[in-house]
């Protein structure tokens, strides 16, 4: 089970707290991140048994933590017919924009497969957590990003609301993990 965890942070503890969970076995990238959260973490693949006290007893132990919320992974490729997972990675060859989309009831799927297809998505998770799908955007630069969230991604049928984030610097990622 692949999952992420988002963080909040006392004030100015955040790149002290992605450097601190960085050196943890079970993560596979942390990346500062703007907007609701400071961190996005995403886990190395675990079992349904170990998720909980990964989070509970290991991240949630770092001091200057003010709250967590973990997103497992739904496995799509599993149950459908998606070729497999396009996990968001956060490269930043380019500037990275995390859209958090919320989809209306029945439309996960239509709307995980529509985003999938565009070019400008990099990396795609539907997630069982506070948002349905987890998707990467790059681009040069934030006009270009901000064309393809209005005149892409807000015209898929079925996605109820958006939330971006800026992946504003990487502390660990699946490249450089040990």
């Amino acid at each position: 089970m692949d999952a992420y965890v988002y963080v909040r942070t006392t004030p100015g503890e955040a790149r002290r707290v992605g450097e601190e969970i960085a050196h943890m076995d079970s993560v596979r990238q942390v990346s500062l991140i703007t907007g609701e959260w400071d961190l996005l973490v995403a886990l190395k693949s675990l079992d349904a048994f170990s998720l909980g006290p990964t989070v509970i007893d290991e991240i949630q132990k770092v001091s200057g933590i003010v709250q967590t919320s973990t997103a497992p992974v739904i496995p799509l490729d599993y149950a459908s017919q998606i070729s497999g997972p396009r996990y968001p990675t956060i490269h930043f060859a380019a500037l990275v924009a995390l859209v958090h989309i919320h989809v209306h009831a029945g439309h996960g799927l239509e709307v995980f497969q529509a985003l999938d297809a565009m070019e400008h998505v990099a990396g795609i998770a539907a997630l069982a957590g506070p948002y349905d799908i987890l998707c990467e955007v790059g681009g040069g630069s934030w006009e270009e990003i901000a064309s393809i969230l209005v005149n892409e991604i807000s015209q898929v049928e079925g996605i109820e609301s958006t939330t971006t984030s800026l992946a504003v610097a990487k502390l660990k990622s699946a490249e450089t993990a040990g």
